[in-house]
């Protein structure tokens, strides 16, 4: 694994042991479907009627052992807003997916500041008139 440039997974499925919060909807032992890739992504795969798409991967940590990848992109589904998502991927020498977490990204706190002054600057030149 310290070597590899990229990932491939037999039959192109993977079973899920469980999940929780925003994807609590996806059951223990529902299957999902992963196109093989290279490490640099994008990354693409569905499971319990949701759809990913990891569209900038990183490698955090890459040993013979172990990989770390994170990154991120878009979920969707039907009846749904495609939504932002972070992602964070991890394997071992077995050749198992170890682990994998998808959250909702959120406005960076720098972000959400500046939208706040911005709107509270508004009410100020709003009171002055």
């Amino acid at each position: 694994m310290g070597s590899a440039t990229s990932l491939s997974f037999p039959g192109n499925d993977f079973g899920v042991d469980g999940a929780t919060g925003d994807f609590s909807g996806i059951s223990q032992g529902d299957t999902g479907s992963i196109d093989d890739f290279d490490l640099s992504g994008p990354i693409n795969f569905d499971v319990g009627g949701f759809s990913f798409v990891i569209d900038t991967v990183t490698v955090v940590l890459q040993t013979d052992a172990f990989l770390l990848l994170e990154g991120s992109g878009t979920a969707s589904a039907a009846g749904f807003d495609d939504t932002g998502v972070l992602f964070s991927i991890s394997g071992n020498a077995n050749g198992e997916l170890s682990a994998f977490s998808a959250g909702v990204t959120a406005i960076p706190v720098p972000g959400a500041l500046l939208l706040m002054g911005s709107a509270l600057g508004l009410l100020g030149l709003r009171r002055r008139r």
